[in-house]
């Protein structure tokens, strides 16, 4: 680094910063009396007072180099850096052995993130002063700003063994540990580090970082205080509390310590995430888009800020943008796990689960014991109907995490459908035995009681998930739904009008209510349901595809196909789709589209008893006699009552 350009431009310079402002009746006979007098007054912390002895002395001494760098540390005890830093390079232009300046010099480097030439006067000094504890400690802190994690531990061991009662050096060796994974040695570096110096405010914040680390946020947060009491002009501090609110939710403490780390340092993006984190926890998404958006400004390669830009519009339900964002941050950095995850997570909601399931497939690619990958790919698995893979993914999840309530129960289910009963009641008491009073294992155990048939243990254990929920909508709801199955459907109709009267806001009333209307041929009654549940939440394939159905029924064709094709535009193939588009064609006479669906239909799904019926009625409407026959037997085999039913559909052969 250059310090300074020509001898007789700095002797100028050296009067000129000995000149100005400073009383010169001081009673002192010579500039060493004024050093002592400085020395004296920075032991006593009077700053500005030490100020003015070194600047006598200097003015005295103009090639006082001792005087230049004492009064260089007092000047950086004032946060006077840029002055500090030339009165550092005075006094090692006067001697370049100054080993003070040069200290002095070497941390301020380290610094402003110059670390080679940090790096080269530490060695300086180390070169004359081999011992130097001083030297040593910091030479350590720069090689582990450079990653040079081995290099900083030899360097700072050395430096503990010649003072083992600084408590810096505990600090830097804790921040090298920690760096190399070995947490346990750097949470009792820490503690060193504290216990020698309490006031030591990075220390009492790494020490948090730690127990970040190991999700103990509470720990962290009371260190992170310990820090801010400290130092409470220290940004980063702040911000680091702030993400650790956020971390149990607590939102506003969040918000409070957020916006002081932000008052201080405006455009840090990690504050700003964090923010817009936290409004978004808030749903004050309006507020949190700002903080996203000012972050990619400053720099358009941020994957964290894509990736919670994303989380937001998700949020708000604006699902393609969210898309979008999860897209960029994954472009910007493809080994983005949370990325990965949460776009798969969203791709299940809609119904995207082949998607889905390869970015799940990605992630567990990055990380093996991800539990819950294992757990949301199994959950994709399931509704796809690849009910063994499901069940494998969930075992490896709970091979990871063996009392986890929500996997067991899963398996459970998934179990349930395979009709293996006997493995879904282990699974199932399971998490009971954790969870006792658990209304969603009653619940899921009522399920399993209604597919083995035991319909009285089955209604039993949903009154007794009802009586334990706080909130008893699905429970109410999986009661119903044996009602109808039992067809009792006047007390299933009794039921929903009440658990929709207690919760006017949840679709999925309506959604249930509109199946029951449809199984008692109610089919305008079905439609306005139908169309009430996606005023509430954006619709899905399935709700446009049973839009698509009822209106099909009821006869209005053209609104019937706009939302067959809604549906088929976000799942294509979907076969349930596409025999309910077969019908519409086959309503509106034509037969080629309505056969090509069917075939499409049956593809997709060769147990549909409708597709074949349809698919029937259209080859015998076209003169293929013998196609038809075919069509019909093999609907007739699946479902002895089709022809029933598409008498009430309005369709006859």
């Amino acid at each position: 680094m250059k310090r300074v350009s020509g001898g007789l431009c700095l002797i100028a310079l050296l009067l000129a910063m000995a000149a100005p402002g400073v009383a010169q009746d001081t009673g002192l006979a010579s500039a060493e009396e004024a050093l002592a007098k400085g020395v004296q007054a920075m032991n006593e912390k009077q700053w500005d007072t030490a100020i003015q002895h070194f600047t006598y002395a200097i003015q005295i001494k103009p090639d006082f180099a001792m005087a230049f760098a004492k009064r260089g540390k007092a000047k950086l005890k004032l946060s006077k850096c840029a002055e500090a830093k030339k009165d550092y390079e005075a006094a090692l232009w006067l001697d370049p052995k100054q080993v003070d300046a040069r200290l002095a010099l070497a941390n301020m480097e380290d610094l402003e993130g110059k670390y080679e030439a940090s790096l080269v006067d530490w060695n300086i000094v180390l070169q004359d002063h081999p011992d130097s504890w001083e030297a040593l400690e910091g030479r350590a802190g720069v090689n582990w700003d450079l990653k040079r994690f081995q290099e900083c531990i030899k360097d700072v061991e050395k430096s503990i063994q010649l003072n083992a009662q600084h408590d810096a050096s505990f600090n830097v060796r804790g921040l090298c540990e920690s760096d190399l994974n070995d947490h346990e040695a750097a949470k009792r570096d820490f503690r060193e580090a504290i216990r020698l110096n309490s006031e030591n405010s990075d220390a009492h914040h790494n020490l948090g970082r730690e127990y970040e680390l190991e999700s103990n946020w509470n720990a962290s947060i009371a260190e992170n205080t310990e820090a801010i009491r400290l130092c409470p002009r220290c940004d980063m501090f702040w911000g680091s509390r702030g993400k650790e609110y956020n971390k149990i939710g607590e939102w506003d403490k969040a918000l409070d310590d957020l916006n002081a780390a932000i008052a201080i340092k405006p455009d840090d993006v990690d504050f700003l995430i964090n923010r817009g984190i936290t409004y978004t926890g808030k749903a004050m998404y309006d507020e949190a888009l700002p903080d996203f958006d000012r972050v990619l400004e400053i720099n358009p390669q941020s994957a964290m800020a894509h990736m919670n830009r994303g989380n937001l519009y998700m949020r708000k339900g604006d699902d393609a943008r969210a898309i979008i964002d999860y897209d960029e941050a994954l472009r910007i950095r493809p080994d983005y796990a949370l990325a990965l995850s949460n776009r798969g997570k969203l791709r299940s909601e809609l119904g995207q689960c082949d998607k889905a399931i390869e970015d799940f497939t990605a992630v567990l690619r990055l990380d093996p014991k991800s539990y819950e990958t294992y757990f949301n790919r199994g959950m994709c698995l399931n509704d796809l109907g690849r009910l063994q893979e499901a069940e494998d993914d969930l075992s490896k999840s709970l091979d990871i995490q063996p009392y986890h309530r929500n996997i067991l129960l899963e398996r459970a289910e998934v179990r349930r459908r395979m009709k293996k009963f006997e493995g879904a009641h282990e699974d199932i008491a399971r998490a009971m035995k954790v969870f006792p009073d658990d209304w969603w294992s009653y619940g899921a155990r009522g399920q399993l009681y209604a597919t083995e048939g035991k319909d009285d243990l089955a209604m039993q254990d949903f009154d007794a998930a009802i009586r334990l929920s706080n909130n008893g909508n699905w429970a109410a709801r999986q009661k119903i739904r044996l009602l109808i199955k039992l067809g009792r459907y006047d007390d299933a109709l009794r039921s929903l009008e009440s658990l929709i009267a207690l919760y006017p806001k949840d679709d999925r009333g309506y959604q249930l209510r509109s199946y029951l209307h449809s199984m008692r041929g109610e089919y305008e009654a079905a439609l306005a349901d139908a169309l009430q549940k996606t005023s509430l939440t954006p619709p899905n394939f399935s709700d446009w595809n049973g839009e698509c159905w009822y209106r099909g029924i009821l006869g209005q064709l053209d609104e019937a196909l706009k939302d067959c094709n809604k549906s088929l535009e976000m799942k294509p193939g979907a076969g349930a789709t596409l025999d309910s588009r077969g019908l519409v064609y086959l309503k509106l006479g034509k037969l080629d589209e309505a056969i090509a669906d069917y075939d499409a239909a049956l593809k997709d799904d060769p147990t549909l008893a409708g597709s074949f019926y349809g698919r029937a009625l259209a080859k015998q409407k076209k003169g293929d006699a013998a196609g038809a026959e075919a069509d019909f037997a093999a609907a007739r085999k699946l479902n002895g009552k089709i022809e029933e039913k598409f008498n009430k559909y309005g369709v006859k052969p």
